[in-house]
């Protein structure tokens, strides 16, 4: 019946069917149930996060869709996932690493993968390990974050971060060498471009700390080193393998409006484009009655020109019990 129409009438059916305005989920992780999932995400991204109503009116009947569309008919099914992949924005939530990430990818094989136009990431900041002067890491169990920090295997530090000669020793990212593998997996295919958009937890902008907590002020801490890398890794061909697809990642955040407008030549000196920056009212926050407002940021890594210097430990480094927790680890 459907094949009676001709293929621009299929496309537009396909379209009704299978595109959500918002986000598909793509991964969640051991979150079981969409309350807890709500919970998560207000946790971690405030109020301002992936509204679930959303989600269970529009994303979740899409989803249902697709899989018994993609599974049909042969002719049917790769027209369908042509449309479901292009024309929506896929979403990972909760406690994911970047090997999910890359599973993904190669689970929905190259064909749909080169029709990804939107990938949406609930930035999850990597874990802290303790870098020696010499550039070798071992693990860090600082006071509160134990589990955090065991959740992945200690990572060498990527070979395209140069340590400066004048190395000090503190708390660095873990960053995951699959990062490299996710981009080089979506940068493979035909000539059609992808936006990836990092999610940022609320308070957090790489490279610079505007709102400091004073009981947990390394909490919201996150070095330059991922986003540089995810800029070279979009620029250039990765591990020998050419990058035939455009890949643009932007970064998305919120801080106090006062803090971002007060900071905004650090923010550029930093390496950041800011491309958008919107003032909001924070319904449940005032102070003094007067409400409190946030800007709600948007920005890009401008292109990096030769070698990418590793970013310095965490200013916070001898906070926390890192400093005495490493002191003992050496001693025994």
């Amino acid at each position: 019946m459907l094949f009676k129409f001709p293929r621009e009438i299929r496309n537009a059916i396909y379209s009704y069917a299978v595109t959500s305005p918002s986000p598909v989920i793509a991964w969640c992780g051991p979150i079981t149930s969409l309350s807890q999932l709500e919970c998560w995400q207000r946790h971690v991204y405030g109020n301002d996060c992936v509204a679930i109503e959303d989600y269970k009116l529009n994303s979740l009947p899409v989803q249902l869709l697709a899989r018994n569309l993609i599974c049909s008919n042969g002719q049917i099914a790769k027209e369908a996932a042509i449309i479901f992949y292009r024309k929506n924005s896929f979403l990972f939530v909760g406690d994911y690493t970047w090997e999910d990430a890359t599973k993904w990818l190669e689970n929905i094989g190259p064909s749909n993968r080169n029709c990804l136009a939107r990938i949406e990431m609930n930035f999850r900041k990597p874990p802290h390990v303790w870098q020696q002067l010499d550039g070798t890491r071992i693990v860090l169990l600082e006071d509160g974050w134990q589990e955090y920090n065991r959740r992945e295997p200690i990572f060498e530090r990527n070979i395209h971060l140069i340590l400066s000669d004048k190395a000090v020793d503190g708390v660095v990212k873990n960053i995951n060498p699959a990062v490299e593998s996710f981009f080089r997996l979506l940068g493979t295919g035909d000539e059609s471009s992808v936006l990836v958009s990092m999610h940022l937890s609320n308070q957090t902008l790489p490279g610079l700390q505007l709102t400091t907590d004073e009981q947990h002020p390394y909490a919201n801490w996150l070095s330059m080193d991922l986003p540089n890398l995810t800029e070279r890794f979009c620029s250039f061909s990765i591990s020998g393998v050419p990058k035939s697809r455009p890949i643009e990642v932007i970064w998305k955040g919120n801080e106090s409006i006062v803090a971002f407008d007060a900071e905004t030549r650090k923010v550029e000196e930093k390496g950041w484009e800011i491309v958008d920056a919107v003032g909001k009212e924070k319904c449940d926050w005032a102070e003094n009655g007067i409400p409190y407002l946030e800007a709600f940021f948007t920005l890009r890594r401008k292109e990096i020109i030769g070698v990418i210097m590793a970013d310095e430990p965490s200013p916070y480094s001898w906070l926390n019990g890192s400093r005495e927790w490493v002191d003992a680890y050496l001693r025994n």
